[in-house]
């Protein structure tokens, strides 16, 4: 193979002996590939100052929205690269990658064009090149996605380098569920050398993808936790005057299916803004009033708390005048005093229960407000873990392939598998090597061989 650097098809073969021969999606055709400059990969190399290599936020992909994305593949037909002019850092390639009002969108690609044996599926995307040889224990990648499936997706990121030496290449991956809800995630991948890049793959739906950045110093950072699962800001569109929004006929929400916006009082909060504030929720004074938001997507992540923004038009209260519920039991809102007027007040973080579906409901009384001053509700949040951790498969010795659960090199341990609760499903004997899945729902799980213990997406 020449000095050039391609992302060649040798993938197709991992996509069939990895996760089965239905997934053509993973496949990088011959007649797509994307050719390297070194000259290119050595300007990728982070400076003594920052440990960044990799910062791309799509703001050049303009047209189109995420509703409706942009109908212009930007992926040469030939090479699979895309045009500079498009993004922040020059180098990116892949196929069916459209514009999606500031995020990446990957489509649906019509494999079987090409090739009839190949089935159809969403698109693909691949960083530049970037010099990660001082990385000697890998680089950290973070990124933001969203799936366009309303039951989500799982999402696969390779990290991967051409060994000149070997005509070969090296690669690694992990796979964890996405939701059709935006959130950050952090991958911490095992190797890198000087001519690494990064692939991101969908399996079934089309997916968003925003916000990538790589980086890495001496090894790579720790992952933060934290992550956006859901952040509902009421959009931009809310009226100034009346006649004000109804909560279910507001159609500028940040969210949309399967989430939900309801009321359930005789009286409602109506969406509106000011000339001072954009657009939030607004509960009247001396009226029963709620806003509920219904099926937001949460599995797959622990540790979750939400937060909100409480304001009012009185110079004296306190954010605790708001009742709120999840997944209908109350839970404590913090004392906090409101001082301003029309100026938010933040909550904190109130942690609750994970579970794979969410209802908010937030909830005034006459009693709670009596007076001739209503509240304003913006900036809902809500913040977890990715329960898979995104981990490596290959460093904690058992993976998922092609409906089975594969464990590396156990000669004595009995295998336990708990749910995300940690009751127990299933026990397999010592020296079990291989579990088929097709009995287990989809979801997130606890592995335990020996004393050892890591979540896996089954």
């Amino acid at each position: 193979m020449s000095k050039n650097y391609v992302i060649t098809f040798i993938l197709c073969f991992i996509s069939v002996t990895l996760f089965g021969a239905k997934q053509p999606s993973r496949v990088f055709l011959k007649e797509k590939v994307t050719n390297r400059n070194i000259q290119h990969v050595k300007s990728l190399s982070p400076t003594a100052t920052s440990a960044v290599v990799i910062a791309e936020d799509f703001s050049k992909f303009t047209a189109g929205s995420e509703a409706t994305p942009d109908a212009t593949d930007l992926t040469d037909e030939e090479t699979g690269e895309i045009a500079a002019s498009f993004t922040v850092m020059e180098g990116w390639s892949g196929w069916g990658v459209y514009q999606a009002g500031g995020s990446a969108y990957m489509g649906w690609v019509k494999y079987s064009e090409s090739d009839p044996q190949w089935e159809d599926g969403p698109g693909y995307i691949s960083t530049p090149l970037f010099d990660a040889s001082t990385a000697s224990t890998g680089y950290t990648i973070k990124f933001k996605a969203r799936s366009k499936s309303a039951i989500g997706d799982t999402l696969v990121v390779y990290w991967n380098w051409f060994d000149e030496t070997a005509d070969d290449f090296v690669y690694d991956y992990v796979e964890g569920l996405i939701t059709n809800q935006w959130a950050e995630y952090t991958v911490q991948t095992t190797f890198g050398n000087a001519e690494s890049y990064v692939d991101f793959w969908g399996t079934n739906s089309e997916f968003y993808i925003d916000d990538v950045e790589i980086t890495f110093d001496d090894g790579g950072t720790n992952p933060p936790n934290g992550n956006v699962v859901f952040l509902e800001t009421f959009g931009t569109t809310a009226p100034s005057s009346n006649p004000r929004a109804k909560i279910n006929e507001y159609t500028g929400y940040d969210n949309g299916s399967p989430v939900t916006f309801t009321y359930t009082t005789t009286d409602y909060a109506d969406l509106r803004s000011t000339s001072s504030l954009n657009s939030h929720v607004w509960f009247p004074a001396n009226k029963e009033t709620d806003l509920v938001i219904s099926n937001i997507p949460t599995s797959g992540f622990v540790d979750l708390k939400l937060s909100f923004d409480i304001a009012t038009n009185a110079t004296s209260s306190n954010l605790n005048k708001v009742i709120v519920e999840v997944n209908d039991v109350p839970i404590q809102v913090p004392s906090v005093d409101i001082t301003a007027q029309n100026t938010y007040s933040n909550s904190g973080d109130i942690s609750f229960n994970s579970t794979n579906v969410t209802k908010l409901r937030f909830y005034y009384t006459i009693a709670n407000n009596p007076t001739n001053f209503g509240y304003r509700l913006d900036n809902v949040k809500i913040t977890g873990t990715p329960a898979t951790g995104l981990e490596n498969p290959r460093t904690v010795g058992f993976y998922v392939a092609n409906g089975q659960l594969i464990i590396e090199d156990n000669a004595s341990d009995e295998i336990e598998i708990y749910n995300i609760s940690g009751v127990m499903v299933q026990k397999y004997q010592a020296h079990t090597t291989k579990i088929a899945l097709d009995s287990f729902q989809k979801g997130v799980y606890l592995v335990k061989i020996g004393s050892k213990i890591h979540k896996v997406l089954f």
